[in-house]
């Protein structure tokens, strides 16, 4: 195999005014070649709709968080370290330019800094509608964890083509 990753994400933002909300946010991954079994985080937080026009908007938020992993290897000589938990700080930028009715570009940013490492994660994509239930999208992931299990590296990329369905 040269990959195998799970993902399962989801975000509920609530908002009290046009621009402001509060967001709460859970993720479990789990990624074969990571050096980590998973990784799960919850978070709370403000955002805000900084730029809001026709064909551009730009969204940020800040919050604390909770982060909980499990290695693939234990550290030695002790094999309970496995497991790490920590407390983190979670800042994003997220950026939508609608080039046309049927397309547009996204940019999502975001970093993570915990006592045990520091995330940055950029997901920048290009979506275009094939018809009004099926849009064709493609993305590149460039991920950097500044502490990493020992032969694994510190960036990861992906790039990926997505059939993307609306219901």
């Amino acid at each position: 195999r040269t990959a195998a990753k799970w993902l399962v994400s989801g975000q509920s933002d609530y908002k009290f005014t046009d621009f402001d909300y509060f967001f709460g946010l859970v993720s479990y991954e789990e990624d074969r070649f990571s050096g980590f079994q998973y990784q799960a985080k919850v978070g709370l937080g403000y955002g805000r709709r900084v730029i809001h026009t026709e064909n551009h908007e730009l969204k940020l938020e800040v919050g604390p968080g909770y982060r909980t992993y499990k290695l693939d290897q234990p550290p030695a000589p002790a094999p309970g370290e496995q497991y790490q938990d920590e407390m983190l700080v979670r800042a994003n930028a997220g950026y939508v330019w609608t080039i046309s009715e049927t397309s547009k570009f996204t940019e999502d940013f975001t970093y993570e800094s915990g006592q045990d490492q520091d995330e940055w994660k950029s997901v920048t994509a290009l979506t275009a509608n094939i018809n009004s239930t099926l849009a064709m999208k493609i993305s590149h992931l460039v991920k950097y964890l500044d502490s990493v299990p020992a032969g694994t590296e510190n960036y990861d990329r992906e790039t990926a083509v997505t059939l993307v369905f609306t219901f």
